[in-house]
């Protein structure tokens, strides 16, 4: 019996916690040669531990383009990229300051459109992959307490479609998944 992502690279983005995490442990056991990384080392060096060295993992910031240059490197040959990376601050609009909103647009959404960018020319060359954006249901409502993650969800999920339609001559697939409200360590960073 063939597993079904045998022999497939796939680089997963936030994969030190949450959907991330979750993600490159299924990619893992369904067979894939997983690529995860994130800021927090130590989480990282446990999610490998815990799939037997099925996962590769590299610790670092998106928000440093060094970074993204070195990992869109590193990450070269791969065949699929969940874009899964976020952060989020609960806090009523009128709190917010400059530094939240600041933080959240370069984390959700440029650090985002960083990664997929790099990733997409090496796919482009090959001419063949997939783009897999994690956004949220929040990309296409407002709510209280989130109104600035909301917005960043919602350029992030534009930046998706435009990709689709630029890409898909190039043999790349882009999906985008907007998950409902999950029990992860996000909601805590408020």
């Amino acid at each position: 019996m063939s597993v079904p992502l045998s022999g497939k690279a796939v680089l997963v983005t936030g994969a030190s916690a949450g959907i991330g995490r979750a993600t490159a442990v299924a990619l893992a056991q369904a067979g894939a040669k997983v690529i995860a990384t994130g800021r927090r080392r130590m989480e990282l060096d446990k999610l490998a531990g815990e799939c037997s060295g099925a996962i590769e993992t590299i610790a670092g910031d998106l928000n440093d383009a060094r970074f993204v240059d070195d990992l869109a490197s590193k990450a070269g040959d791969v065949d699929i990229l969940v874009n899964n990376a976020g952060i989020l601050k609960y806090a009523p609009l009128m709190d917010m300051t400059d530094a939240d909103v600041d933080a959240m647009f370069r984390t959700n959404v440029l650090a985002a459109f960083r990664v997929a960018h790099a990733v997409a020319r090496s796919m482009i060359e090959r001419r063949r992959g997939h783009i897999i954006v994690v956004t949220s249901i929040a990309a296409r409502e407002v709510y209280p307490l989130g109104v600035i993650y909301c917005a960043t969800k919602h350029a992030l999920s534009a930046i998706t479609r435009g990709l689709r339609l630029e890409l898909q001559g190039h043999g790349i697939t882009v999906t985008e998944i907007a998950p409902g409200t999950v029990d992860t360590g996000i909601r805590a960073t408020s």
